[in-house]
């Protein structure tokens, strides 16, 4: 049974209370640019498409590289904008694989270039509450269990769509380490029946629960 992502993270949030922090270097104005990566699971809604029943996917993976720049500050909360790239993937649950006998390949991807405008609270010291959110254009869209066969996916690229909340510790020198969630969302996908040329939207929209580290520079 897979784990809820939400449920991942407050886990994680609990077991990083311990780790120990200075201040919260990377919103340093003297040193406003930043370079972040995360990885973590990754959760793929099911897709009822052209009258199936719902597919299910098996824990997929997310990793994402960023550089910002902190630029603002209202308050004690302060304002970053983003330039991101996220790659997500997963492959169809396996008790679902055998209704699509003649599908070679079933793993779905997605490959996204984000802008994102991102806040960070201060809520002690040592820790940070982070929130925002994104759009951007998402590119080799695949869904092969829906591109073989009888089925045809009409669409690879679409508009995308991203939220993102979590908590950042400092470790000192301009490191932060973080733990969140991120909601991520493309445009619907059309998948086509070539024998009846009946059409569906499908989502693609997924759910992560991810670590990442951040270091600021300049």
């Amino acid at each position: 049974m897979r784990t809820s992502p939400i449920l991942a993270v407050l886990a994680l949030s609990m077991a990083a209370q311990s780790a120990s922090a200075q201040s919260f270097s990377s919103q340093d104005a003297d040193h406003p640019y930043y370079v972040q990566f995360a990885l973590g699971p990754s959760f793929l809604e099911s897709i009822d498409v052209l009258g199936t029943d719902d597919v299910e996917f098996d824990t997929g993976l997310a990793v994402s590289g960023a550089i910002g720049r902190n630029f603002a500050t209202t308050g004690d909360l302060s304002w970053s904008i983003e330039a991101e790239l996220y790659y997500t993937f997963m492959k169809v649950d396996s008790n679902d694989r055998d209704r699509f006998p003649t599908t070679k390949e079933d793993t779905f991807t997605a490959f996204a270039l984000m802008a994102n405008l991102m806040g960070d609270y201060p809520l002690s010291s040592e820790v940070s509450l982070y929130f925002g959110g994104g759009a951007g254009y998402a590119t080799n869209i695949k869904m092969d269990t829906f591109d073989d066969g009888n089925l045809e996916q009409n669409d690879n690229d679409k508009f995308a769509g991203q939220g993102k909340v979590g908590f950042r510790w400092n470790l000192g020198d301009r490191y932060d380490v973080s733990i969140g969630y991120r909601y991520f969302r493309t445009e619907d996908v059309e998948i086509e029946d070539v024998v009846t040329g009946d059409t569906d939207d499908v989502e693609f929209s997924n759910h992560v629960a991810e670590i990442g580290f951040r270091w600021g520079f300049l």
